[in-house]
């Protein structure tokens, strides 16, 4: 290829002047694809080109050239044969701006070819996704296969439970209710939706039938199961609707009825009839099961309702008779625990059950009952302190009491063994004996030694305690002062 003469620019160093001698200036050569005028260098413009540095001008192309990579021009027919559409660019060197002539071949792609955008392109074969065919004998169009539905640029085979009768780009239909498919890309036309049979049923869009629930039926290409024949039936033939079984609270008969059971009978349903309830448990009409009497009821066999237990009886949950308290216990009626008795006395036991808290009660061995009391019955020893007057010096006299009268010169403060002598030894001489129900006298509260010992002789020390004592006045002066008391033991003692 001849190309124009090109005027070379010449790198010229200059040297400064003396005034100017620390500066110096340099030229440098346009690159190839610029041009410049002495003082800077400038793209060439759009289907121009400069082949060599230092160039001035640039230069067109002709008409079947382009701008080549080396910034020559370059030819379309000789090194680009075969393309539909061409399109070269180069860069000039240090520079981001890209130069472009672009030359259509004519577009002569034929069949299910295309000629795609951009530069250097051959004939391109169209593009089909699977289960595709194309709209026309040229050209990209296509569309899906009957059998196989459209989805994003996709013919993905028919869903079970759908069909395409025609090619398109649509979507797969569901198979009505009543129907089903299973045949995928088969499922060409609504004829590859079968019917379902009777006893089943389907949705629209199903793969396969359904068979009816326990206590529903269906005929042939049903969407839906019906309800049995009567409300009473659990499950029933899923073809005619007639009893097979029976629901709680119903007996079976052998013709495919069911009948309510009656108050006292009970089934928990199936195939058979009504049973009655044990003892201890009822029904009301209609029931399922039987249910437990509470505590504090009863019931025999075959019961429609429990039966309270009467007063001093109990009863615990599902019992079929009622039973006795024990003794010292209570109930009122419909009892389900007795409760025990609080009205006896201490010392006491009681003797029987009641119906209400007032048991019968007796007093223990040992006591005896005084009203609602039971009083002990032991016997307390009284004692009063003296001396021996018979052994004394004085033969007998103990400053002038007698030994009988000992006590009473003790209590008087008298002088023991003063004018006649002294006395004998000091001992405890027990004067009477009480009881509860056996009071004693005596002339004075507070001299008086008890024991439970009943010591007959002239005992000189004694375990003695101090009991809870009744005391009343029997005797007084004329002064109004008691002289004699009457003392026994509290009830309590």
């Amino acid at each position: 290829m001849k190309l124009r003469n090109l005027t070379l620019a010449t790198t010229v160093i200059l040297l400064p002047s003396p005034a100017y001698a620390d500066s110096i200036y340099f030229c440098e050569a346009c690159q190839p694809g610029t041009y410049g005028d002495g003082k800077s260098c400038t793209d060439c413009p759009t289907g121009k080109y400069t082949s060599s540095a230092g160039s001035s001008t640039c230069y067109s192309c002709n008409a079947d050239k382009f701008v080549s990579r080396n910034g020559n021009c370059g030819s379309v027919t000789d090194t680009y044969e075969g393309y539909c559409r061409e399109t070269k660019s180069t860069s000039a060197t240090d520079h981001s701006k890209t130069y472009t002539k672009t030359v259509n071949l004519g577009n002569t792609c034929t069949g299910h070819t295309y000629c795609p955008s951009g530069g250097n392109k051959y004939c391109t074969n169209c593009s089909s996704p699977a289960n595709s065919t194309w709209t026309s004998s040229s050209g990209c169009g296509w569309h899906c296969k009957a059998g196989y539905g459209y989805n994003n640029g996709s013919c993905p085979a028919c869903a079970t439970g759908y069909y395409k009768s025609s090619a398109g780009n649509t979507s797969c239909s569901q198979c009505p209710a009543g129907k089903y498919s299973n045949a995928g890309a088969n499922a060409t036309a609504s004829t590859g939706c079968n019917f379902c049979g009777a006893g089943t049923y389907s949705n629209a869009g199903a793969s396969s039938c359904t068979s009816c629930p326990a206590g529903k039926y269906s005929n042939a290409g049903a969407g839906s199961c019906a309800n049995c024949l009567t409300t009473c039936v659990a499950s029933c033939s899923k073809t005619t609707g007639k009893a097979t079984s029976c629901k709680g609270g119903f007996g079976f008969l052998s013709s495919g009825a069911c009948y309510q059971c009656s108050a006292g009978t009970y089934s928990a349903g199936g195939s058979g009839g009504c049973s009655s309830c044990s003892s201890g448990y009822y029904s009301n009409a209609g029931a399922s099961s039987c249910t437990k009497c509470p505590a504090g009821a009863y019931s025999g066999t075959g019961a429609s309702s429990c039966t309270s237990c009467p007063a001093g009886k109990y009863s615990g949950a599902g019992s079929s008779s009622c039973y006795p308290c024990s003794t010292g216990y209570w109930s009122s009626v419909g009892a389900a625990n007795c409760t025990a008795c609080t009205n006896k006395p201490s010392n006491s036991s009681y003797t029987s059950n009641s119906t209400s808290n007032s048991c019968s009660w007796s007093c223990n061995s040992g006591y005896i009952q005084s009203g609602s009391q039971c009083c002990s019955t032991k016997t307390v020893y009284v004692y009063e302190k003296t001396k021996d007057c018979s052994s004394s010096s004085s033969g007998g006299s103990c400053g002038g009491y007698s030994g009988q009268a000992l006590g009473s010169c003790l209590r008087q403060g008298g002088s023991l063994g003063g004018g006649g002598g002294g006395c004998g030894p000091e001992y405890y001489k027990k004067i009477g004996e009480m009881s509860y129900t056996k009071p004693l006298k005596v002339e004075s509260i507070s001299e008086f030694y008890y024991s439970t010992v009943n010591d007959t002789s002239k005992p000189t020390s004694l375990t003695t305690y101090s009991p809870s004592v009744n005391t009343s006045c029997i005797s007084t002066n004329s002064y109004g002062n008691c002289t004699k008391y009457s003392i026994s033991l509290n009830c309590s003692e």
